[in-house]
């Protein structure tokens, strides 16, 4: 079973933060700031899981970062995390198909470990096929 997520935020407490929560459910949890690392991270250490911020600092957004990385792994269940969200984009965006959700800031740990749990059987289930 893969345990492996990937974490993608430009604000460094969320990272750590999130991955602290992660890391003590048993994941393993793979960072980037930028998203060519975060990519990078994709194809190196291929994880069920990508959480991604939508506005990153350097210029390529999250949703791009999706579409990027479902491109090489369709599997891969991408989840956005953003501080703010209009409803016109958020259909926007799950319109795209490479979200399967997206979490507003802050995101309780509660809902977190729904999200990653149910991510991790559609992964599983999806690789079965």
């Amino acid at each position: 079973m893969n345990k492996t997520i990937l974490l993608v935020d430009d604000q460094v407490s969320i990272l750590i933060l999130l991955k602290d929560v992660l890391e003590r459910e048993g994941y393993t949890v793979n960072t980037a700031e930028r998203v060519p690392e975060a990519y990078e991270l994709s194809v190196e250490h291929p994880p069920f899981l990508c959480l991604t911020d939508l506005k990153l600092s350097n210029g390529i957004d999250g949703a791009t970062l999706a579409g990027q990385i479902k491109r090489t792994n369709p599997y891969v269940v991408c989840v956005a995390i953003t501080g703010h969200l209009s409803s016109f984009d958020k259909g926007y965006l799950l319109g795209l198909g490479s979200f399967t959700d997206i979490l507003i800031k802050p995101v309780t740990t509660e809902l977190l470990l729904e999200v990653v749990a149910y991510a991790q059987r559609k992964y599983e289930r999806w690789k079965s096929y």
